[in-house]
């Protein structure tokens, strides 16, 4: 008997993709696919000397989704059904159009296209012969085939999740207005922290999802114009609790890394006196810190039935005497600039009128 080392380990795709490069000696890959968001073709993915960003080739794109067929493309231009195709770029040699498909069935549904380019004209009629090549092709099919349906289940989640906040819409009036305004701070805020696109997608989900245990919530404590009772404002703080399990039975289905934990935290406070379950500083999630000041500055400068809304100095004022306390001190600089900045970007659109993110709606209760 012999115990013999093996390895297990998947190459990455980008390492796929590196060595079709090198095998079929081309310059560049840059592969498309369907964004879901508004069912669009997007670039994403190049590798290769030439990371150029062309222009979507939609046309090509349909040529070989309805054909089920790769193109080897060496000449600048053809003629189809009386349709003029062209390179993305007259200078390379050859351009190949493979659509991106999970099987071999012409009727299957085509999920993007990758676009190979070589620097010299290749044989038009072997190109995609050679063994190796289309073994790593498969193999770069697989990893982008899963991408795709991430894609697909992170879509039919947004929906669902949408679905339900307007179910809540009809018992809290304008929750889906203080959504968007939370989104776009949200964003904003991450983007100058300088925060991935995966990162911010968590944050885009989050946001949408994060007030979902709502739909466990008597309307009329939603709606409540007075002060909240001790008992009532202890229900309104399950929300919270709701809005994670709910977030969590979806990523059963819609996997989302930590989208339950980041919602389960976004009212957790540095200080530890947040809710539900006291956590302080590095224990709160980084996007739980940001949805938390989002949500406030939203607040903040909506008007809301017991209160006008807030000035941006204003606002900036209660950022600053509750940083360390509430809010993380480097969330609160990345909104203040992101607050300067839109008080700039106002005065200098609208002189001394000035107008905020938010739409100007009145709320019954935040």
């Amino acid at each position: 008997m012999k115990l013999i080392e093996y390895d297990l380990e998947e190459q990455s795709l980008d390492a796929i993709l590196d060595s079709v490069l090198e095998i079929a000696s081309l310059e560049s890959i840059r592969v498309y696919s369907i964004n879901y968001s508004n069912h669009a073709l997007a670039q994403k993915h190049v590798r290769g000397a030439n990371e150029r960003t062309y222009p979507v080739p939609k046309e090509m794109f349909q040529l070989v989704e309805n054909a089920g067929r790769a193109l080897v493309l060496n000449e600048p231009s053809f003629v189809h059904s009386g349709q003029t195709y062209g390179k993305q770029d007259p200078e390379n040699g050859t351009e190949v159009y493979i659509p991106l498909k999970k099987t071999l069935d012409l009727k299957d549904y085509c999920y993007g296209l990758a676009v190979l380019v070589s620097a010299e004209q290749v044989d038009e009629s072997g190109f995609l012969k050679d063994p190796e090549l289309c073994a790593l092709l498969r193999k770069a099919n697989s990893w982008l085939s899963a991408e795709d349906d991430a894609a697909r289940r992170r879509e039919s989640m947004m929906q669902i999740a949408y679905m339900l906040c307007e179910i809540i819409d009809g018992k809290e009036p304008y929750l889906i207005s203080r959504l968007f305004n939370m989104a776009y701070w949200g964003i904003r805020i991450a983007r100058h922290m300088g925060l991935g696109d995966e990162e911010i997608e968590k944050l885009q989900v989050a946001v949408l999802m994060h007030d979902l245990g709502k739909i466990y919530i008597d309307e009329s404590i939603l709606n409540k114009r007075g002060d909240l009772s001790e008992t009532e404002y202890g229900i309104i703080k399950k929300r919270v609790i709701y809005s994670h399990d709910i977030a969590a039975k979806l990523n059963e289905l819609f996997v989302i890394d930590d989208l339950p934990e980041i919602i389960l935290c976004y009212q957790e406070r540095m200080d530890g006196k947040g809710y539900p379950n006291g956590l302080k500083r590095d224990q709160i999630p980084l996007i739980s810190k940001i949805l938390g000041t989002a949500k406030a500055v939203s607040s903040m400068l909506s008007n809301l039935s017991y209160r006008r809304a807030k000035s941006i100095p204003e606002v900036v004022r209660e950022l600053k005497e509750n940083a360390g306390s509430q809010f993380d001190r480097k969330v609160v600089i990345a909104a203040i600039a992101v607050l300067a900045e839109e008080k700039k970007e106002n005065q200098d659109a609208f002189g001394e009128i000035g107008i905020f993110a938010n739409l100007s709606i009145t709320l019954k209760r935040d």
